[in-house]
């Protein structure tokens, strides 16, 4: 699929199309606003990482990696 600019544009759309529900939800459990700047950039951070994974030779290894930073916490949430 990441060979195929039109299906891997498709499938970003379709993920990142959840950034609002999954910032809700996040809201929800942090007591923050949904719009608040720090939880939106998580967000599009966690909804980014499936298509930086797919471009790279190992995408297993750079899942670890993207969790693993986001592991070591987010500042202010």
């Amino acid at each position: 699929m990441v060979a195929t600019p039109a299906l891997r544009n498709y499938a970003r759309t379709l993920w990142t199309g959840c950034e609002t529900t999954l910032a809700h939800v996040i809201a929800e459990q942090t007591g923050r606003a949904a719009d608040d700047l720090s939880l939106r950039l998580l967000v599009r951070y966690v909804l980014e990482i499936p298509d930086l994974a797919g471009t790279e030779p190992d995408p297993t290894a750079a899942l670890d990696t993207a969790f693993a930073h986001l592991g070591r916490g987010w500042p202010d949430l």
